[in-house]
């Protein structure tokens, strides 16, 4: 009963530590958007290519301050983190919730290294509304590739 407890006890503070985080992440790459003066409404939610606004969020959005101009980007939901979305999708979701009052935005961007990459065909995976995630997932990379071929 203890070892319930204490599992309970562990998840609940997680998930409450990591909301109050991606918070105050988010009023971050809000103010990060206004200081840069970025219009939101010039994200083409139409083309599947990036765009110079959709790049300066992507790299807002990197805790790394990554570049993702010229590069492979691929958009990953789903509770599991194994479901290809799209670029217009994940900027949907951004929208929707950039202007909501109780902001907070799940996303994590990965770098892939060279190896990944080879199996991916994509030089970034960003996850979004994922509960789990594994970039090495074989599996999962060449399901990218295979996406990428049509």
């Amino acid at each position: 009963m203890n070892r319930i407890l204490i599992i309970i006890l562990i998840v609940l503070s997680t998930t409450v530590f990591s909301q109050s985080d991606s918070k105050q992440r988010f009023e971050s790459i809000k103010s990060d958007i206004e200081l840069n003066q970025i219009n939101l409404k010039e994200i083409d939610l139409v083309n599947e290519n990036l765009n110079e606004t959709e790049l300066k969020i992507l790299k807002i959005l990197s805790t790394n301050n990554d570049d993702f101009n010229n590069k492979e980007v691929t958009f990953i939901t789903g509770p599991a983190g194994t479901t290809i979305s799209t670029k217009t999708e994940f900027f949907k979701s951004f929208l929707d919730f950039y202007y909501k009052k109780e902001n907070i935005i799940s996303h994590t961007i990965i770098k892939l290294e060279e190896k990944e990459r080879l199996l991916s065909n994509s030089d970034y995976l960003i996850f979004y509304w994922s509960k789990t995630y594994n970039p090495k997932s074989k599996k999962l990379l060449k399901k990218i590739k295979q996406t990428k071929k049509t």
